[in-house]
C-alpha cells in the first residue's frame, strides 16, 4: 500500500500545473533580463499587473515591471504563466529614440527565466525522491515480514 501511495503522490505532484509568477518573481526576471542585456538598472520592487495583447490577438496576463536606466524609465512586461518578457517599452522621453541599445533589447527579448517553474521542479524532485525512498522501505519491510507456516497436512497411512 505504501508503494501505491508513494507513486500516487509523486504523480500528483508532477501533474499539477506550474503556478504563475508572483510579483517578486517578475521583478527577479526583469532584473535578470536587464542584466543579461548589459543594462545597469534599478528595478522597482512593486510591479503592476495587466494584459498584453499579442499581434495574433491573444491576451497574455503580465506583470509590468518598471526600471530606471540612466535616469530614464523602461518597462519590461513579463508573462505570468512562463516568465518570458513579452513587451519592452524603452522609448526615450519626448520620443527622442530608444533608451536601450539594439543588442540590449535583443538580449532582454531572448531572456528565459521562470522562478515559479524552478521551485515547482525542485519541490517535485524532492517529492519524487521521498516517494522512491518510501517505496524502497515498503518493499524491504514487506520482504522481511515473517511468513506464517501452514500446519502440516497429515498424510494418510497406506497411501
Amino acid at each position: 500500500m505504501a508503494v501505491v501511495a508513494a507513486v500516487a503522490s509523486a504523480g500528483w505532484a508532477w501533474l499539477r500545473p506550474v503556478p504563475e509568477l508572483t510579483a517578486a518573481d517578475a521583478v527577479a526576471v526583469a532584473d535578470d533580463a536587464l542584466a543579461a542585456g548589459g543594462v545597469d538598472a534599478i528595478v522597482d520592487p512593486a510591479p503592476g499587473s495587466g494584459t498584453y495583447t499579442t499581434s495574433a490577438g491573444q491576451d497574455v496576463d503580465v506583470w509590468k515591471v518598471l526600471a530606471e536606466v540612466d535616469g530614464d524609465l523602461v518597462a519590461v512586461w513579463v508573462a505570468r504563466d512562463d516568465g518570458q518578457p513579452v513587451f519592452l517599452d524603452d522609448r526615450a522621453p519626448g520620443g527622442a529614440g530608444q533608451v536601450l541599445s539594439e543588442s540590449a533589447v535583443s538580449a532582454i527579448g531572448d531572456h528565459r527565466d521562470n522562478p515559479a517553474r524552478d521551485r515547482f521542479v525542485r519541490r517535485n524532485l524532492a517529492v519524487t525522491v521521498a516517494a522512491l525512498l518510501l517505496a524502497a522501505v515498503g518493499v524491504q519491510a514487506a520482504a522481511h515480514l515473517p511468513t506464517r507456516r501452514r500446519p502440516p497436512v497429515p498424510v494418510p497411512r497406506g497411501a
